[in-house]
């Protein structure tokens, strides 16, 4: 993460609260890191996109010279946007992200994930097309309250970054 500065907002307090007989824990998580880019950032991004137009010049491929001027746009349109909070809910029959709701049955598993500075845990999936699903975290008690109670419902698996993962979230993509 060599140029880049975090920019870490904190997150409420977990605490484990009674709702009509059951047990539920909700707290407030920024939807991802935010890695302020820095003009080092800007420069290596535009000496990709000039490496990459030159050899689709040389080369008279059009439709890539296009494709990667829409690529640039659209990375720095995307790494300058505001991150926005999540309010997280996990109860005994799912877990609710900002009001989307996802029972137990949908996962397989549990798992911890912590590279490069995030924390979060993920969800493996039972349905085809649906992805892993990534909940944030910023302390370790919300690490630990949310742990134990996933405990008591799915299997745990912790699991480290894949390669993709690992170069989209330092390229601040997911």
């Amino acid at each position: 993460m060599d140029g880049q500065e975090q920019e870490i907002q904190t997150e409420q307090p977990v605490e484990p609260q009674e709702a009509v007989g059951d047990a539920y824990l909700e707290w407030t998580a920024v939807e991802s890191l935010h890695l302020k880019p820095t003009r080092i950032w800007y420069l290596s991004l535009i000496l990709v996109i000039v490496a990459l137009l030159t050899v689709a010049v040389v080369f008279q491929l059009w439709l890539s010279v296009a494709l990667f001027l829409v690529m640039g746009v659209a990375i720095v349109v995307y790494t300058r946007r505001q991150i926005a909070p999540i309010t997280y809910r996990v109860d005994n029959s799912g877990v609710t992200i900002d009001k989307r709701f996802y029972p137990f049955s949908h996962f397989r598993s549990f798992g911890l994930v912590e590279d490069l500075g995030w924390q979060t845990v993920d969800f493996e999936t039972t349905r085809r097309f649906m992805p892993r699903l990534m909940v944030m975290y910023n302390d370790d008690a919300t690490r630990d309250a949310v742990t134990a109670f996933l405990a008591a419902r799915l299997p745990r698996h912790d699991r480290r970054s894949d390669l993709f993962e690992t170069i989209s979230r330092y390229l601040h993509l997911s």
